[in-house]
């Protein structure tokens, strides 16, 4: 007798057993790619970081540029700019800021640190900065120091080719801002690696910034606290302790 085949036996059906087991093994396969990929990407980059030969190196500067408009007005976006002592409280993955001198030519020395993300190491730099008005517009202007002290910590590298500059005007009730980095950022980084880095951390700028001035505000608008009364002495009318006089 001829045994005749059910050919529905080996089709999927929607939502069978044997659907269901695929599209979990189809849903595993996706997270699995997910998990490995930037592993390998991480890992491509921190090996072309350490082996790349010199003549790999960033011969032309990477260039990044972010702009945009803050609500606050033009002056109180000008002194955070220039209050350079706390710059590096809200600028980007900065892990260290000081300044370093005050010229008498009106510029500052400043020392910073960025914390940048794993494969790409630390880099630091010695900037002068300089700021000036032109037609209405305030320009903030940094230009690394090749070679200036501090020296940089072990396993740090050095940033000899930099310049950044803030460009600021009024704009209606707020403020335009745009803010342009060009420099070589050292070490044996692909170009490829540092233009991706480098543009990640220029594009949250104007929103820290943006951060920054409404903070400043919020403090300035906000009612001083009155201090409160010292605790009375152990005995009325008795005199002070000398050191407290």
């Amino acid at each position: 007798m001829e045994r005749i085949l059910d050919p529905t036996r080996f089709v999927s059906r929607a939502g069978g057993p044997r659907s269901r087991r695929e599209a979990t093994r189809r849903r595993r396969a996706r997270a699995l790619s997910a998990a490995i990929l930037p592993l390998l990407v991480v890992a491509v980059a921190s090996r072309a970081e350490r082996e790349a030969p010199p003549d790999e190196r960033n011969a032309l500067p990477i260039r990044a540029e972010v702009s945009g408009t803050i609500d606050a007005p033009f002056e109180d976006v000008r002194r955070v700019l220039l209050d350079l002592e706390h710059f590096g409280a809200w600028f980007p993955r900065t892990a260290a800021w000081r300044v370093l001198a005050r010229p008498a030519d009106g510029s500052v020395r400043v020392y910073g640190r960025q914390a940048l993300p794993w494969p790409v190491g630390d880099r630091d730099y010695v900037a002068d900065y300089r700021w000036w008005e032109e037609g209405g517009v305030f320009v903030l202007r940094a230009v690394a120091v090749p070679g200036a002290p501090p020296p940089p910590p072990p396993g740090v590298v050095r940033v000899d080719r930099m310049q950044t500059e803030w460009r600021v005007h009024a704009a209606g009730e707020g403020t335009a801002v745009r803010y342009r980095y060009e420099g070589d950022p050292g070490g044996r980084l692909p170009r490829w690696v540092a233009r991706a880095g480098w543009r990640s951390s220029t594009g949250v700028l104007v929103e820290r910034l943006r951060a920054e001035v409404a903070r400043r505000e919020a403090d300035a608008s906000a009612p001083a606290s009155t201090p409160s009364a010292p605790p009375p002495s152990a005995g009325s009318g008795d005199a002070l302790p000398s050191s407290t006089r």
